[in-house]
């Protein structure tokens, strides 16, 4: 998981919002929505909220993602800043989360220090030194197998081409690459280990 700043609301989602009183979330047009969660999947380069597993705009491979969950905060069901694109996997992200928001134990992508919460492993295996961050695992289903196994391929590619010195540490770039932060923990853990 890693830190998602998000951007000003697009300007059709605003003009939709005001032309069309909308104050609920069931509020908005389907079309409205596909256009919303091609804009945040773009905003997020493409990579779940959550896992970081690649993701596409269309509408069975992801959604909209509200991180203070429609049922439980109406006054947040149309702010943009609560939305965000999670993949629509059945046991882990916003599938396994459903309405759960902890204000003590949940470790978000709007929190600018969200990945420090999150140890990541070679093998794909994602922990935490902190309660919230291993309440927040569990309750996202981050340590499925499929994401794991995921995870562990991403790193595993990266760590070939590093020792094949097809990359070079110095100048990795992993920008819309799926699980960014736990291929970057990973190599960065390795790097340091070796320098020491």
């Amino acid at each position: 998981m890693r830190h998602i700043e998000k951007k000003s609301p697009p300007d059709f989602y605003e003009e939709y919002c005001r032309t069309n009183l909308v104050i609920d979330y069931n509020g908005i047009s389907d079309e409205t929505r596909q256009r919303l969660r091609q804009f945040l999947v773009e905003e997020q380069e493409y990579l779940c909220c959550y896992c970081e597993k690649e993701i596409t705009s269309h509408n069975k491979r992801s959604n909209i993602e509200h991180v203070k969950p429609k049922s439980l905060c109406h006054a947040s069901q149309t702010d943009y800043k609560n939305m965000l694109a999670s993949c629509i996997v059945n046991d882990s992200c916003t599938q396994a989360k459903k309405d759960w928001f902890d204000e003590e134990l949940f470790i978000h992508p709007l929190m600018p220090n969200c990945s420090e919460y999150f140890i990541f492993l070679a093998n794909g295996e994602i922990s935490s030194k902190e309660t919230s961050g291993n309440e927040t695992i569990k309750r996202l289903g981050l340590n499925t197998p499929h994401l794991k196994a995921s995870r562990s391929q991403s790193i595993e590619t990266y760590l070939e081409l590093l020792q094949d010195e097809i990359l070079d540490w110095s100048n990795l770039k992993l920008d819309n690459t799926p699980h960014k932060t736990a291929i970057y923990q990973v190599l960065k853990n390795l790097n340091d280990d070796h320098t020491n």
